[in-house]
């Protein structure tokens, strides 16, 4: 028997409505193309519905038989759909629930499938979503939905109790939290903006991201890329074979897990910049294939052992290693020079890294913002070197007397954890002031120097520089440069201290006669009367003292290689060995010497001027006592 009770227009262009609609199990009601079917009211579709055109149910609607739509079928309340099968066939065609939905059935959707303006919709049967699937609303999946090739875009919570299927090609998207205690493989783009529970094992072959606070109580297995922008904790065991990124400020929470794989942290379009990552774990150890950071922000180790296997990248950014000891890097560091990045981009505190007999083993360390880079050269390979990136302290930084003063912003040590080493070390520097050092003087041009501390003297004497270079174009006094120095230096178990000095640069070869002198002064180099030089390496002098009654009272003659005018000079005494008295003495000094190395090459320009100079000076000076 058929039960038909319907109130209904039937027509092309136009419309009708109804107020109740009853479409008996054994009726088949087809909706023509260009034709529209309006109920008014609620509908129970017990029968088969077959819509090529407009069919609208204006209240809620319990949809038992089978739909095959290939137009717009749209309810405007509530909708349960049964065990029968509904599809939505056309690429073109439109099935829509502007309320909560109750899906007990078979949907498969070739169109566009929506459900909006509901609190929560429930899957207890089957979806398979081939296009488009959007809901506004909450989603409970306790059936099947199988996603492939489709894309799947969730506004609001999601429970999966049941089966999601995202498989390579197909894409899903939940902005909201969610919530699986079942397993989940996602081989396509799946996406979440809220916060995530996952208490059972998480397979990925594809991209996937994270949005809000992240924990995984099962298993974690990523073979592509699996990003997060908040905190993450993984307290399964943990198999990356692709990469974990992050890319905004959060905690990452490896567990016990020690084997992290690729770790990335960057910055991405449309999203907050990274201020700090920090990185937690329990184990005792920790190995990570490659370690790459491309962001504003810092990245904070933990203080266990760690060991980056295949290479360090930094593009940009600073990795904040001031809790590690054992930070090493056993493969290679790749990192951008300082004066070609505007973002710091270094490794502050204490890093681990082994030498190479083929290349320098480049340290990219830094400190308040500003990149310091120090590199060695070894004909050892293999020496693990630990090196260390401090701000000293200021009572420390003794120097000897070439050097007006020590930067006070930087200091580096290096111990070898291995067998000790002979190498040369450089540095690439950075925001440092060396004007504030108490014996800055002036001077047409300055350089920085590298100096070494000397334990038994207890002060720093700078190491003798092949280039030194400052960045700081249109200054005299370098802010930031680099420093490449030739003396082998014995590095062993005992940390070797290393800092910037300031010196000034000789554009010309001096040579400096004091006029007045007293034996009795503060200050040594104002007791004796000689000549300074500076610039020079001295092979013959022939110095003459004379009172005012062309009496010699001084005679020194000397020649050489490299002679140290410190051992000559008139003390104030005469021959007879008493003291000379007060007034006006003459002299005659004539020195010939080569230009030392020290001399800026500016001074010779096109070849014009000769290696090997004389100077001769008839003078005077004034004895005081």
């Amino acid at each position: 028997m058929k039960y038909f009770f319907i109130y209904i227009l039937i027509f092309l262009p136009g419309f009708g409505f109804a107020q109740t609609t009853l479409l008996g199990s054994s009726t088949s009601l087809n909706v023509e193309g260009n034709s529209t079917f309006y109920i008014g009211g609620s509908a129970t579709l017990n029968g088969t519905v077959t819509n090529e055109g407009n069919a609208i149910i204006q209240e809620d609607a319990q949809v038992v038989g089978a739909v095959d739509n290939s137009g717009n079928f749209v309810v405007r309340g509530d909708a349960a759909f049964g065990a029968a099968s509904v599809v939505n066939s056309a690429t073109e065609s439109t099935l829509g629930v502007r309320g909560n939905a109750s899906l007990a059935g078979t949907i498969t959707n070739d169109g566009d499938f929506f459900i909006t303006g509901g609190e929560t919709s429930v899957l207890n049967g089957t979806i398979d979503n081939n296009s488009s699937f959007n809901l506004e609303s909450n989603l409970q999946i306790n059936g099947l939905l199988d996603n492939t090739g489709g894309v799947l875009g969730v506004l609001g919570n999601v429970t999966l109790d049941g089966t999601l299927l995202n498989p390579d090609g197909s894409e899903t998207i939940i902005d909201g939290d969610f919530n699986s205690s079942v397993i989940l493989t996602n081989g396509g783009k799946f996406a979440i903006t809220g916060a995530a529970i996952l208490t059972n094992d998480f397979i990925s072959t594809n991209e996937s991201l994270f949005g809000g606070e992240t924990t995984f109580g099962g298993i974690i297995s990523n073979d592509q890329t699996m990003a997060f922008a908040s905190d993450a904790t993984f307290n399964g065991t943990l198999t990356n074979n692709g990469t974990i990124a992050s890319v905004e400020s959060g905690e990452l929470n490896f567990v016990n897990n020690k084997h992290l794989g690729d770790l990335s942290f960057l910055d991405v379009e449309d999203r907050n910049v990274i201020d700090e990552v920090t990185l937690v774990s329990s184990a005792d150890s920790i190995f990570i294939n490659e370690l790459s950071l491309n962001t504003v922000g810092k990245i904070t180790l933990p203080p266990n052992f760690i060991l980056v296997q295949s290479g360090l990248n930094i593009e940009k950014g600073i990795l904040n290693a001031t809790n590690q000891e054992t930070f090493l890097v056993q493969g290679k560091i790749s990192v951008k020079p300082s004066n070609e990045v505007s973002t710091p981009s270094y490794v502050e505190g204490k890093m681990l890294a082994v030498t190479s007999d083929t290349e320098a083993t480049v340290f990219p360390m830094g400190i308040n913002g500003s990149p310091n880079y120090i590199a060695v050269n070894s004909s050892t390979p293999g020496v693990t070197l630990k090196v260390e990136c401090r701000q000293p302290n200021p009572d420390s930084l003794q120097t000897d007397k070439h050097t007006m003063g020590l930067a006070p912003q930087v200091e580096w040590s290096i111990q070898s954890l291995t067998d000790s080493a002979e190498l040369t070390v450089s540095v690439s520097y950075s925001g440092v002031d060396f004007t504030n050092s108490p014996n800055f003087i002036n001077a047409r041009e300055y350089d920085a120097t590298l100096q070494k501390f000397a334990k038994g003297d207890s002060v720093f004497s700078a190491l003798r520089t092949v280039a030194s270079t400052n960045n700081n174009i249109g200054t005299a006094v370098p802010e930031e440069g680099t420093i490449q120095t030739a003396n082998k230096i014995w590095i062993t178990s005992s940390p070797t201290r290393f800092a910037l000095g300031l010196s000034p640069v000789l554009t010309e070869p001096e040579v400096y006669l004091p006029n007045v002198f007293s034996p009795g002064a503060f200050l040594s180099d104002n007791t004796i009367f000689r000549p300074f030089v500076g610039g020079v390496v001295v092979s013959s002098i022939s110095f003459l003292i004379f009172d005012s009654f062309n009496r010699e009272v001084y005679t020194a003659t000397l020649t050489g290689e490299d002679l140290n005018l410190d051992d000559l000079g008139w003390d104030g005494n005469l021959k007879s060995g008493q003291q000379a008295p007060e007034g006006v003495y003459y002299y005659n000094v004539s020195i010939t010497y080569d230009i030392s190395e020290d001399v800026s090459d500016k001074y010779f320009v096109n070849g014009e001027r000769e290696q090997t100079q004389h100077f001769s000076k008839l003078g005077s000076v004034l004895l005081v006592k």
